[in-house]
């Protein structure tokens, strides 16, 4: 009888996650089209080096997710679990727990931020002329502000993660992302595309996007676990909290990883190497968002196969994803070959990207996609134990190895990306090996954390 209902369990899982696969990777084909529309849409408005200023600036504000502190996954966790015991009641408790916690949290930073932004150093961080400083204050302070609310409401794609709906979560987004494009170009066309217009058009657009998502599936679907001040819990505050301060350093590492390459390019090289860098880092990026529709539904369905203990279901999966990891190093491999015809009609001759950086990129690229599918597993899972430890070992070195092959051996923007590279190359060995000590049971101390 248990094994029919496991086999039950597993086979709407599966299908759940076909289901979600097929839908993700279509919308997905509109957002990363609209994406590479929106890089041309906007070289062509700022030009190289305002558009560089404007991804560096983005860069810096992407560390105010950290302010989260890791709730967001965590919630996804602990409301996975609700969802696969049936339990509203708890599910609502979490949800309204976790609005409460951020947006006091985003509340005090907003407050905290003008004084702060005011006072750093612009020239000195973007490498500019002091003419910008006053425009870039303003442009800061305009997405801060955005961003945070944009982190609370944010919640309720959560909550459709957990309800393995991730689908439902991109197809929002993908909307967002087509009126935001839609914003810029007639900002483009009437003239109007200043760095200041850019980041109200950019930085508005999924905020009033979040609202009106809440308000349908809290009004609709979701009434059941919709947020109130009276659910909030201090007993559930401190279990998300528990489980979220892992996934805070882990995110946190991440940033350091990933965000500060392009300050670094800025203040080293200029702008205009912000733009190359991020515009290649851009188009190398995209086999890597193909491994992550494959691999972000799986996330909240681990978490039901482990605690259901269907280990041969999840087995099965990861094999499966084998066979698309490998499909995509060949898409590497052509990409890299096409790369300077499909720069040379992208981006009209505005930006030159050397093929060294081309190299490099698909290097990148290739350790992201043989990773992607292990983090969506241990996150799933929650085992975050070796990730925390192995992840501030790359948020150390990342930036000392950046700026020695980049200075030191004098290799320019290309030695920027050799550098996260070689951080990323610890969690490459481990990660493997810890799913492998999971799916054996010989997972003990500090691998079963």
């Amino acid at each position: 009888m248990k094994s029919t209902r496991v086999a039950t369990d597993a086979n709407k899982r599966s299908e759940g996650i076909r289901r979600n696969v097929i839908w993700i990777a279509l919308i997905k084909v509109i957002t990363i089209g609209v994406g590479f529309l929106m890089v041309s849409v906007l070289l062509n408005a700022l030009g190289a080096k305002n558009y560089g200023i404007w991804v560096t600036i983005y860069s810096i504000v992407g560390w105010a997710s950290i302010s989260d502190f890791g709730l967001g996954n965590g919630l996804r966790n602990k409301l996975a679990l609700a969802f696969a015991r049936g339990d509203t009641t708890l599910a609502r408790t979490y949800v309204s727990t976790a609005y409460g916690m951020l947006s006091a949290v985003t509340t005090a930073l907003i407050v905290v931020s003008f004084p702060v932004i005011y006072l750093v150093n612009w020239e000195w961080v973007l490498g500019v002329t002091e003419d910008y400083n006053q425009t870039i204050w303003l442009v800061v302070e305009i997405v801060l502000i955005l961003y945070l609310m944009r982190l609370v409401l944010n919640l309720i794609t959560v909550v459709l993660l957990a309800d393995q709906r991730p689908a439902k979560k991109d197809l929002f987004e993908a909307i967002f992302s087509v009126v935001s494009l839609f914003g810029v170009t007639v900002l483009s066309l009437v003239g109007g595309a200043s760095l200041l217009a850019v980041a109200l058009v950019l930085g508005a657009v999924p905020v009033i996007g979040y609202v009106l998502m809440s308000f349908f599936y809290y009004r609709g679907q979701y009434a059941a676990i919709s947020p109130t001040p009276k659910r909030f819990d201090v007993a559930a505050s401190r279990g998300l909290v528990g489980l979220s301060a892992r996934f805070f350093v882990v995110q946190v590492a991440f940033l350091i990883v990933f965000t500060t390459d392009n300050i670094m390019l800025a203040h080293l090289f200029g702008p205009e190497a912000v733009s190359s860098y991020s515009i290649a880092l851009k188009y190398f990026t995209i086999p890597v968002m193909i491994i992550k529709i494959v691999s972000g539904p799986l996330w909240s369905a681990f978490t039901e196969a482990y605690a259901k203990d269907d280990i041969d279901w999840i087995r099965g999966v990861m094999k499966k994803v084998a066979g698309v990891v490998i499909l995509l190093y060949l898409l590497v491999a052509v990409m890299f070959l096409l790369a300077p015809t499909v720069y040379s009609v992208w981006l009209s001759g505005i930006v030159t990207i050397p093929n060294s950086l081309n190299v490099a990129m698909a290097v990148y690229a290739l350790l992201m996609i043989f990773l992607s599918p292990f983090s969506y597993f241990l996150n799933g899972l929650g085992r975050l134990r070796v990730q925390f430890m192995v992840s501030i070992f790359e948020a150390i070195v990342n930036i000392p190895l950046s700026l020695f092959f980049a200075v030191v051996l004098e290799m320019g923007m290309i030695g920027i990306i050799i550098g996260t590279i070689c951080s990323l190359l610890l969690g490459a060995l481990l990660q493997p090996y810890q799913y492998w000590l999971i799916v054996t049971k010989r997972d003990k101390g500090i691998w079963s954390t």
